[in-house]
């Protein structure tokens, strides 16, 4: 079976590298949406199960384009949807969307009514929800509270003190950025409502694939939201925050290809 062929393109003037698999004969155009600090290739499993895929890097991510200013879901969303207008044609997609990826999705399927060329959406490990615990909040509290007077403390002392009270609250991935742009970036992207945005899934044939150990999207909370939009649910066992990786490749697979068949 062939393997991805790594392209580029530019899209709103930010260089965007993806991965291509090609068809002459497919109908149906498999498109791959990574997560946050990831990159296309991480779905290398997957692309082996399907003869027709594209895979984006992010700008932001991967090898695609640092981001020159902060961006929102909307700005990433409308990256996704020129893309595929450009490089999938009159052709039918099902998209698979991890995590970050998913969020991005989202927004796009809520900015309008259906889409008529979606034939599936199969989403992996997106967090519908942010909980914390007391002590948590009382911590982001202190954050921001204490804000003006980190101002005062030499850098170093005061990144160290933001990146504890970050890890204390689970933002870790913010508090390993280093890159402003991408830090307000992320706030952006966390800010979203995701349950809003879910709600766009019950105009499609949507399923959920999901790790019974995934942390950053805990499967009790996609339980529900999946019983709200009408998606078919699947648990892979023992699975975390990415079920189609490491020891839990193949169950997912095994879900997935029957998915994508029916």
């Amino acid at each position: 079976m062939k393997s991805m062929v790594e392209k580029e393109i530019i899209i709103n003037g930010y260089k965007v590298r993806y991965g291509e698999k090609q068809s002459s004969d497919a109908s149906v155009v498999y498109v791959f949406l990574h997560g946050w600090g990831s990159e296309y290739t991480i779905f290398e499993p997957l692309f082996k199960v399907v003869d027709c895929a594209v895979a984006i890097d992010f700008p932001g991510f991967g090898g695609s384009s640092p981001l020159q200013e902060p961006w929102t879901l909307a700005t990433y969303a409308a990256i996704v949807r020129e893309f595929v207008e450009k490089k999938v044609g009159d052709r039918k997609v099902v998209f698979i969307a991890h995590s970050f990826g998913g969020r991005v999705l989202l927004q796009m399927l809520s900015q309008q009514s259906k889409i008529s060329w979606i034939q599936q959406v199969i989403c992996i490990g997106i967090p519908f929800t942010r909980k914390r615990t007391r002590a948590q909040n009382f911590i982001q509290a202190i954050l921001r509270t204490a804000k003006n007077i980190l101002l005062l403390l030499p850098r170093s002392a005061r990144e160290k003190m933001q990146e504890w009270g970050y890890d204390i609250i689970g933002a870790q991935d913010y508090a390993d950025l280093k890159n402003e742009v991408m830090r307000k970036t992320f706030q952006h992207i966390i800010n979203a409502d995701m349950e809003y945005l879910a709600q766009s899934l019950h105009k499609y044939n949507t399923v959920f694939i999901w790790g019974t150990d995934d942390v950053a999207a805990p499967i009790t909370d996609t339980e529900v939201i999946a019983h709200r939009v009408g998606a078919t649910m699947h648990r892979i066992e023992d699975g975390d925050h990415f079920p189609f990786l490491g020891e839990t490749e193949d169950a997912f697979k095994t879900i997935f290809k029957k998915s994508i068949t029916i």
